[in-house]
């Protein structure tokens, strides 16, 4: 029987642990990145539980995947090889289903560097979302298959047209060293996760080990850091695709049994509406919304999904 985990070891819930005392957590076996997680700990939890991904395309028809329940087990994040998992079994179910996460990164403008949020996303992320570029494309699946590959990024309106704006042929940006070819230029309204959180640039998700210091942190199940947007297909209920996500919870934990069973029981997997703060996270979010606000550069946008 597997023990039960502490709250500091679950993404989503962790930040009142981590804020509070941002030693006390050590997300990845002393990443220099730590030192940026009171912040990431807290754009995660507002990102998965309170303001959604920022403007999206028939909102109502989006739930959020968490790993865990409002029963006993906590409510996380999820790992990239679970999100992949997720994917190919729900596609009955879902029209589409992304992934998305934050993370630090300095970001060359002219003679400047600047620390910035970049956005890390599966391929369908915008399509999911029902977001178009106003410029350019999105991303392409073969852009985010190959990890560590795909030196590709989309960029917000406002850093496009400080850039000069126009044509995106020979447009490059620099994000922690490494040179990106800009392919689209996604809408400022649309440039936020969490709503609150400004993203100047996206990447695919398996560039993750390029802009972080773990080149093998997508490929383990227990770094639940991804948050996961799905669109119901016409005619499903979220109750129906709940149905079958369990039978996924299920079928992972025959698979591997180690991360997804829990004092002898199936890991359960929940969907909630993508507007809906779950009851177990609304005093979280309440205490931690003012820190954010406080200690953090935001944008508060009106946020009026068509």
């Amino acid at each position: 029987m597997r023990k039960r985990e502490r709250i500091t070891s679950r993404p989503t819930l962790r930040a009142a642990a981590v804020a509070n005392d941002p030693g006390l957590y050590c997300h990845r076996n002393h990443n220099p990145r730590v030192r940026h997680w009171r912040k990431y700990a807290i754009f995660s939890l507002l990102n998965a539980a309170l303001l959604g991904t920022g403007v999206a395309k028939n909102s109502n028809q989006l739930v959020s995947v968490f790993f865990g329940d409002t029963s006993g087990h906590g409510l996380s994040n999820n790992s990239y090889p679970d999100y992949e998992d997720y994917r190919k079994a729900s596609s009955d179910v879902l029209s589409g289903l992304a992934a998305y996460t934050t993370l630090p990164a300095s970001l060359v403008v002219g003679q400047t560097t600047q620390r910035i949020n970049a956005g890390l996303v599966s391929d369908n992320y915008f399509s999911v979302l029902g977001v178009r570029p106003i410029e350019g494309r999105a991303f392409l699946p073969e852009e985010n298959s190959q990890r560590g590959h795909s030196f590709t990024a989309m960029i917000s309106e406002s850093l496009w047209r400080r850039l000069g704006g126009s044509d995106l042929s020979r447009k490059t940006v620099w994000l922690n060293n490494s040179s990106y070819n800009v392919i689209g230029v996604v809408p400022d309204d649309s440039a936020r996760m969490a709503s609150v959180v400004k993203i100047d640039v996206f990447v695919p998700a398996v560039m993750e080990g390029v802009l972080g210091s773990d080149t093998e942190f997508l490929s383990k199940r227990q770094n639940k850091e991804f948050m996961i947007v799905g669109r119901l297909r016409s005619g499903i209920t979220r109750e129906q695709a709940q149905a079958k996500f369990n039978v996924i919870a299920r079928d992972l934990q025959r698979l591997h049994p180690e991360a997804w069973t829990e004092e002898g029981h199936t890991h359960p997997l929940s969907l909630v509406p993508y507007s809906v703060v779950p009851f177990e996270l609304r005093g979280l979010v309440a205490a931690f919304a003012g820190l954010l606000t406080a200690g953090v550069g935001v944008v508060l946008p009106n946020r009026n999904p068509a």
